[in-house]
């Protein structure tokens, strides 16, 4: 080994050198009078370390001591001399110096040691060091005796000033700061606390106190000792105080002391006063479940009348009506589509409002979403005379993957507000694509809106209106809800106003273009063979409107109006399905849901259940998602809503009886189509609850398995199986579903329990298999 070694050696282990200097200046009492912090004891090794380098770049060898060795080199000496006097400035004696250079000495010695074996080369090392530090304290010893005494009593007590000055500087910061401060010892003692940890408890407290003041001043404080113990290990918590200003709450920071050489140790604390801002988080808390509330009721209370409206309205569209009739139905049909405007535009408006809103990505066709949002408004744009066309570039794809809803409902909010200013001409819609993006346009020959309007068009409760016209109906957030639900897709939404006239709003949105095709759901028959229903109903005017609508189908509708009801009415006669509202008197709808569930008559535990309501709240997604119903429809619907609603319903039950003759390669693990269903029957924001609601319950089920299996329990895991049966189905998992339903049989069956247990692990590897897919779903 070569002195290079050494060399490389001291220059990469500083930290380890700092460390060992404090752990042997601890050990010996050194620390008293030193540094409390890191930084000025790796200066000092830094000192000894790099003139012990630059000695051995030099291949210089510190030179034995001897009575006419004379000066030493200057690269050696020179950091000796100036810590010599630094130090005597200080009044540092010079045995203590001396002896805790002893120590610097011995911290090299040991780094020499714990990295070469003994030998002729740690040896040779080793006395490099001593020469060192012989030569280093020879310096210091002869730079010491250089000023006399009175001299040296002079430096002292100007040095002292400044350290004094110094103090005063770093304990006037202390005093000034508006944060309690309070620093305990290790018996939990105070120590110190500044002026306004003081007038916490002391409306006499003057700056210095803590410091300055007898023991009296610093005599233990119940509340803090209260305090630490309540915090134990906790470095961060929140406690309550009595002060003079009455019970506050204070955010606690607890530190302990940063003093490496362990002479100063304890505790400090440091308080902030978040009273008033908790006070203020209550009260917003306080507001946003008012607003849940008035939300909900506006969900459900509201929603129920015009359901009703509108299918009494659309009952009546189909029965035979004279002409001026036929007019009076269209006009109470229009009003209630307005109202019904008026009331989504309030809640989605507040969700947005509140960040409540998720991007959800299926695959669609962008030509037929677009011919299909035209068709929504041309009745309305025939009757005032407009032309309404549509214009798709041929080089649109034909399969794209974005939020096809958000999309729809920017585009139709933009086509009636054209067709609602638009006197006379007519209303375009365009689309074309480029590089992932497509781009949609709605242009009418409307008035267009004058300059000084534009800037705001796209703020809340702003309309715009010509002058002599009536004001137009609405709320003023339609165009405000279309630009954050632009913004949720990464779209941009801009105005234009050509020159010649009219407006044009422009919605570019990126997208993904995909391969592949997708089946025309619409083009399945929504009816189902006439059959007996049970609604479940306390609404007259629903009742009427679900009894005219499922009549006209060839249904035949028994109607009660309580859970209590429905119970006893299953108990005495057979049904196909159950129609189920969920706000019902006494026993509610998902109450009933879970006595059908729980039933003992295979009839009756597995009756198709199609859940009604107006209430569209998260909490209503949850619960359904917990509840094992087959199918959500939110009210208002149309016909064609409810009949698509009891096809899915239908459908659903069926599910295990198709799977059984299904080959086993043919079942895809998550179909992609039923989750479509939910976010076209009950919102993306609710099938995401769904989803979620699924992937926290999955886990716990797998335990349950295992834990079935473990103690035997065999009806245990027959009813974990049927729960994961139904849960798998309503979030289209069929291959889950397919497995957990041959579980569920296998144990009715009886079968042997190592057979059980194979079967309970094969179905917890595929709980994994669905929760990974339900994860990507989500993801994209």
């Amino acid at each position: 080994m070569t002195i290079e070694t050494l060399r490389n050696l001291i220059r990469t282990h500083e930290s380890w050198l700092t460390e060992r200097v404090l752990e042997h200046a601890r050990a010996h009492g050194y620390n008293i009078d030193s540094s409390t912090l890191e930084q000025p004891w790796r200066a000092s090794i830094c000192g000894f370390s790099e003139p012990m380098q630059a000695t051995l770049a030099e291949d210089f060898w510190p030179p034995e001591i001897s009575r006419q060795a004379g000066d030493r080199a200057e690269t050696l000496t020179a950091f000796s001399v100036e810590e010599a006097r630094l130090h005597r400035k200080r009044g540092v004696p010079l045995d203590q110096y001396i002896g805790l250079t002893k120590y610097y000495r011995r911290a090299y010695l040991d780094l020499v040691e714990e990295h070469f074996p003994p030998g002729e080369q740690a040896d040779r090392y080793k006395q490099f060091v001593d020469l060192f530090f012989d030569n280093a304290e020879i310096t210091i010893c002869a730079e010491w005796e250089k000023m006399d005494t009175s001299a040296a009593l002079r430096e002292a007590a100007r040095t002292n000033r400044v350290l004094t000055n110094e103090k005063n500087r770093y304990l006037t910061i202390f005093e000034s700061l508006n944060e309690p401060v309070i620093i305990v010892d290790e018996s939990g003692q105070v120590t110190n606390v500044n002026l306004a940890a003081s007038l916490l408890f002391d409306s006499d407290a003057i700056s210095g106190r803590g410091y300055y003041g007898d023991d009296v001043e610093r005599r233990p404080n119940p509340q803090i000792a209260a305090l630490i113990e309540e915090a134990g290990e906790a470095t961060e918590l929140e406690h309550q105080l009595e002060t003079l200003r009455g019970v506050r709450t204070f955010n606690v920071k607890i530190q302990r002391m940063l003093d490496v050489s362990e002479k100063f140790t304890g505790t400090v604390i440091i308080l902030s006063d978040v009273t008033d801002f908790r006070a203020a988080q209550r009260a917003s808390e306080a507001a946003n479940r008012a607003k849940s509330a008035f939300l909900a009721t506006m969900s459900h209370d509201i929603r129920t009348p015009i359901n009703g409206i509108l299918g009494i309205g659309e009952l009546l569209r189909a029965a035979p009506l004279s002409g001026v009739q036929s007019t009076y139905v269209d006009a109470l049909l229009s009003s209630g589509e307005l109202l019904l405007d008026l009331v989504n535009d309030v809640l989605d408006y507040s969700k947005l409002e509140a960040g409540e809103t998720e991007v959800h990505t299926v695959v669609f066709e962008p030509g037929r979403m677009v011919a299909r949002v035209a068709r929504l408004s041309i009745g309305e744009a025939r009757r005032k005379g407009l032309e309404l066309t549509v214009e798709v570039a041929e080089n649109c794809p034909p399969l794209v993957a974005a939020d096809s809803s958000k999309i729809q409902r920017i585009l139709l909010n933009l086509i009636n507000n054209a067709v609602k200013f638009t006197q006379e001409g007519s209303v375009t819609i365009s689309m074309d694509a480029a590089e992932g993006w497509l781009h949609f346009a709605v242009r009418d020959t409307g008035p267009g809106i004058p300059e000084a309007d534009r800037v705001r068009v796209f703020e809340p409760f702003v309309q715009h209106h010509v002058s002599g016209a009536e004001p137009p109906p609405g709320t003023g957030l339609g165009l405000t809800i279309c630009r954050r639900l632009a913004d949720a897709l990464g779209a941009q939404l801009t105005l234009e106003v050509p020159e010649t006239g009219g407006s044009i709003f422009r919605l570019d949105c990126p997208v993904t273009e995909v391969e592949g095709s997708v089946g025309d759901a619409s083009s399945k028959d929504d009816t189902v063979p006439p059959m007996d229903i049970l609604l479940v109903e306390d609404n007259e005017i629903n009742t009427l409107v679900i009894e005219g609508f499922m009549e006209s189908d060839g249904h035949r509708i028994d109607n009660v109006t309580s859970g209590e009801a429905a119970l006893e009415r299953l108990s005495e006669r057979s049904y196909g399905l159950v129609l189920m509202d969920i706000r019902l008197q006494g026993v509610d709808g998902f109450e009933t849901i879970r006595h059908i569930r729980s039933s003992e008559e295979p009839a009756v535990n597995a009756l198709p259940i199609l859940v009604l309501t107006a209430d569209q709240t998260d909490e209503v997604a949850r619960l359904f998602a917990d509840s094992r119903a087959n199918a959500f429809l939110a009210k208002p619907f149309s016909r064609n809503d409810l009949r698509r609603a009891v096809q899915r319903a239908i459908g659903d039950s069926s599910t295990s009886s198709a799977q059984e003759v299904q080959a086993e390669d043919e079942i895809p693990l998550l179909d992609e189509s039923v989750i479509s269903e939910h976010r076209e029957i009950i919102g993306a924001e609710r099938t995401g609850r769904i989803l979620a609601t699924f992937l926290d319950t999955a886990g716990h089920h797998q335990a349950a398995l295992r834990e079935a299996v473990r103690t035997g329990d065999n009806a245990a895991m027959a009813h974990i199986a049927h729960t994961l049966k139904s849960a798998a189905e309503m979030t289209g998992l069929r291959y889950l579903g397919r497995n957990a339903d041959t579980v569920e049989r296998r144990v009715v069956a009886g079968c042997g329990d190592a057979e059980l247990a194979e079967m309970a692990e094969t179905l917890c590897r595929e709980i994994d298999r669905a929760m990974a897919a339900v994860r990507k779903l989500t993801v994209t």
